[in-house]
């Protein structure tokens, strides 16, 4: 099922073999590139309307880890006077984490074919060389062809390694990729390294030799992979960081509206907009406590998801545990009241309301099969997304952002968990049930598929998938918020019901969960499985599919 709905019509089946290995961005670069007619731009035309969009597409941008250097000015020692300049710059200087591997010199297109004097050629091989760049490609560009060289044995113009032409770019756009792009190009480097070690040891005969080269290469790879762990645990605690201060940034700048729409992500576990709700309570006057506190309570008694009420006993607790005393007014309960009510209508599902009773367990049926539909039905196709948006990044990012099937598949399972709700989600607690039991005719169907893994072995830490029908969120979450500060709590005056509640483990919870309404023996369910896959799964596919790719490309 899940190939004929995902993939029909896409272009990975219908392509080309030599555009099968190119990502979409690639295949869609090398189609415009293959329509563009240079035969009248100058050097200039050819640097901006070509060359440094070549640039991106192989990984290299301005003012990331992965660089471009461009009119990169060279000092030129006395010996190389003679060639009449003292300084001279390299039309473009790509690096990875400051380090040259290849430069390029851009040519005029209005030259066909590319020609050059053996002096030019000889200078640039100077740049390559020059002990400020020490790169191991020379490569010429005027948009007609792609020329690359190896700077330790090129001698002239005519001797290139690699030559890719505009007719044919889309045969031999790989072969580039392999060797210059920011993702595979230090994995070719040591591929020829390799290479250059069978060379020698094909003429070599000191088996002893052999064996100390053996013993050193051992070193070499040990005290390599050690070096190479500490770089990607401080690439990742970097990238930690900067994304936990770009969250709290982000949340202070925000509108109370819009930290209470972020608190309402069923599948949005940052505790920055918690964390903002609480400081901006905690530092606002009286009037603006109570006002915020009032909102929270008001939000409550809505139509939020149930991780938002759970959200709010994150946010007051933080409040009560830094001190701060709100009293009672004649119109709405003091600080610790509000807490030990929300904790309590928690508890039993906001038993006392029968919407508010059916939309919660309406919550938890539309994550159940939000995550069943999703993860039995699409995973092979966030697997492929995955795979694609890898080989998008830099070597950098990849390791920083670690992208998996779980990663991409949380916000999917969030995006149908919303589509579900917003079907069934009103003011009638009749039609909220009946939501609710349609959902669970369909999970009926979903449980009789296999149930699929990740394929990188990967989890994606949502717990439905271990407790079946149990799966409580809302709970889960009161507890959690209240057992991080049970002590402070205490001392602040709450209820022993309350605290007793934050101590429960969470096997407790699943078994004194509050059972779902059953349906009646004539009810008729609202949709099937079919219905939830053509409609709110293919949806989600579709806005995946456009954004994944995007969203590698985007820079940081």
């Amino acid at each position: 099922m899940e190939e004929k709905i995902l993939f029909e019509g896409r272009r990975l089946g219908d392509a080309p073999a030599e555009e099968q290995s190119l990502s979409t961005i690639e295949t869609a670069f090398l189609r415009h590139w293959s329509t563009i007619d240079f035969s009248t731009h100058n050097e200039q035309e050819v640097r901006e309307g070509f060359i440094i969009n070549l640039l991106r597409v192989l990984g290299y941008r301005k003012g990331t880890s992965n660089d471009i250097e461009m009119e990169k000015s060279l000092r030129l020692s006395e010996p190389y006077h003679c060639i009449g300049r003292k300084r001279v710059s390299i039309d473009y200087a790509p690096s990875m984490r400051l380090r040259y591997f290849w430069i390029l010199e851009a040519k005029p297109g209005n030259e066909s074919p590319m020609q050059m004097r053996a002096e030019d050629f000889l200078q640039a091989h100077l740049y390559a060389i020059h002990p400020e760049v020490q790169a191991r490609f020379i490569v010429l560009c005027n948009g007609h062809e792609v020329r690359v060289y190896d700077a330790l044995t090129a001698t002239k113009f005519e001797e290139p390694i690699l030559v890719v032409e505009q007719i044919q770019c889309l045969k031999k756009f790989s072969q580039l990729r392999e060797m210059l792009s920011a993702q595979t190009s230090l994995a070719f480097q040591r591929k020829r390294l390799l290479d250059l070690v069978g060379r020698t040891l094909d003429v070599e005969v000191d088996i002893e030799a052999f064996r100390e080269f053996v013993t050193s290469v051992h070193h070499v790879l040990r005290d390599g992979e050690a070096r190479v762990r500490e770089n990607a645990t401080a690439l990742r605690q970097q990238h930690f960081q900067y994304w936990e201060q770009r969250e709290r940034q982000e949340a202070n700048a925000d509108s109370n509206e819009v930290l209470f729409v972020k608190m309402d992500f069923p599948t949005n576990r940052s505790a920055a907009p918690v964390e903002e709700v609480a400081r901006r309570i905690v530092e606002a006057d009286d009037a603006g406590r109570r006002r915020l506190l009032d909102a929270i309570w008001q939000r409550c008694l809505g139509r939020p998801h149930n991780i938002f009420r759970g959200f709010a006993v994150g946010v007051l607790t933080r409040v009560v545990v830094a001190g701060v005393k709100i009293e009672p007014s004649a119109t709405s309960p003091g600080l610790v009241e509000t807490l030990e009510r929300v904790v309590r209508a928690n508890s039993d599902y906001w038993s006392s309301w029968p919407i508010l009773h059916a939309l919660c367990h309406l919550d938890n049926a539309a994550m159940r099969v939000a995550y069943k539909l999703c993860t039995r039905l699409a995973m092979n196709t966030m697997a492929t997304l995955t795979k694609e948006a890898r080989a998008l990044l830099s070597r950098e990012r990849r390791v920083a952002w670690d992208p998996t099937t779980a990663n991409l598949m949380i916000p999917s399972i969030g995006h149908a968990q919303e589509l579900l709700w917003r079907r069934w989600c009103s003011n009638n607690p009749q039609g909220v049930l009946g939501g609710l039991w349609s959902l669970q005719s369909v999970e009926d169907e979903l449980d009789r598929l296999p149930v699929l893994h990740y394929p990188d072995g990967n989890s994606d830490c949502l717990f439905f998938a271990e407790q079946g029908r149990n799966g409580d969120l809302l709970r889960w979450a009161t507890r959690n918020a209240l057992n991080r500060s049970l002590e402070t709590l205490r001392g602040a005056g709450l209820a022993e019901d309350v605290i007793e509640f934050g101590l429960k483990s969470y096997e407790e919870l699943n078994r004194t969960c509050p059972a779902a309404p059953t349906a009646p023996k004539e009810f008729v369910s609202e949709c099937c499985m079919k219905d939830l896959v053509e409609g709110p799964l293919r949806k989600v596919l579709e806005f995946r599919q456009s954004a994944a790719l995007s969203d590698a490309m985007a820079i940081d």
